[in-house]
C-alpha cells in the first residue's frame, strides 16, 4: 500500500518538474510587437497630393493632360457673349415673325412677293420691282403706286386673286392703286393669336439651334466637352454653367412678355 502511495507521488513530483522545465525555457513575457501606420498614412497622403480629389481646383486632378484643341476659360469668356448675342437676335427674330403675322396679308414683304404676269415681252416680275408698297389705315389699306402705268392692269388682276379684293385705282392719278382689306372677325383673330403663340413656342423650347432652348444646350454641352477635356477646372464650369442658365432665364422673359404683348394686340385690332 504504501509503495503504490509513493510510486504515484514520485510520478506526480516528476511531472512537475518537467513543466517547471519547460516553463523556465520560456521567456517571462510575449515580446510586444508595435505596429505603425505612418507609412500607410504618407503613402495615402502622397496619393491625394498627386491626383487626389483634395484638390478640387486644379483641373489637371486625376485627369490626363488637357485637350489642347479645347478652348481655355478666356476663349470661353468670349464665346458666353455671343451666346447672349444669338438669345437676343432670337427673340428680336420672334419680334419680326410675329409682326408679320400680325399684318396678315397686309405684310410688306409678303406682298412684294407676289409675282406679276406682265407683257411676253417682260415676263414676270415680283410686285415690290415694279411699284412702291405702303400699308395704312392700321394695316386695313394697301397702297400701291405703279412704276410704270401700263403695268397697272396686270397688277389688278394679280392682286384680285392673290387676295380676293378688287384693287381700286385711285381717280386723282391712274398710277396710285388702293387696296382695302375687310375687317377682321373675331375668329379670325384668334386663329391670328394661334399662329403667334406657335411661333413664341418655335423660338422658345423647338430644338432648332435657333431657338432660346437649342442655343443653351449646345452650349452647356460645349462646356461639358470642355470640362471633361480638362481645359477648365469644376469651379470655372459652375460659374460659366450659372452665367448660361442666367442669360437664357433673361431672354426667356423677354420673350414671354413680347409675346403677352403683341398676343394682345392682335386680338384687340
Amino acid at each position: 500500500m504504501f509503495s503504490s502511495a509513493r510510486v504515484g507521488f514520485l510520478r506526480t513530483s516528476s511531472r512537475a518538474l518537467s513543466w517547471k522545465r519547460i516553463a523556465s525555457q520560456l521567456p517571462l513575457q510575449a515580446p510586444a510587437y508595435r505596429f505603425s501606420t505612418t507609412s500607410t498614412v504618407w503613402g495615402a497622403k502622397n496619393k491625394t497630393k498627386k491626383g487626389g480629389k483634395g484638390h478640387s481646383n486644379d483641373r489637371n486632378a486625376g485627369h490626363s493632360p488637357p485637350d489642347p484643341n479645347l478652348p481655355q476659360a478666356s476663349q470661353i469668356i468670349k464665346e458666353v457673349k455671343q451666346v447672349e448675342n444669338k438669345l437676343k437676335d432670337c427673340v428680336e427674330q420672334f419680334g419680326i415673325k410675329s409682326a408679320e403675322i400680325k399684318q396678315g396679308r397686309a405684310s410688306t414683304a409678303k406682298i412684294g412677293q407676289t409675282r406679276i404676269n406682265l407683257s411676253s415681252d417682260e415676263g414676270v416680275q415680283e410686285l415690290k420691282n415694279i411699284c412702291n408698297i405702303q400699308i395704312k389705315n392700321n394695316n386695313r389699306t394697301i397702297v400701291l403706286t405703279v412704276f410704270d402705268p401700263k403695268h397697272v392692269k396686270y397688277i389688278n388682276s394679280a392682286m384680285l386673286a392673290e387676295l380676293s379684293v378688287t384693287p381700286q385705282v385711285d381717280p386723282r392719278n391712274e398710277q396710285v392703286v388702293n387696296i382695302t382689306l375687310p375687317t377682321r372677325t373675331a375668329d379670325s383673330k384668334k386663329e391670328l393669336a394661334k399662329q403667334v403663340k406657335h411661333e413664341y413656342e418655335h423660338f422658345r423650347n423647338s430644338p432648332s439651334k435657333h431657338s432660346l432652348t437649342g442655343i443653351r444646350e449646345e452650349m452647356m454641352k460645349h462646356l461639358k466637352k470642355c470640362h471633361a477635356g480638362g481645359s477648365i477646372s469644376h469651379d470655372e464650369f459652375k460659374d460659366f454653367t450659372k452665367d448660361v442658365e442666367r442669360l437664357f432665364k433673361k431672354y426667356s422673359d423677354e420673350l414671354a412678355t413680347s409675346h403677352k404683348k403683341i398676343e394682345k394686340s392682335v386680338l384687340q385690332d
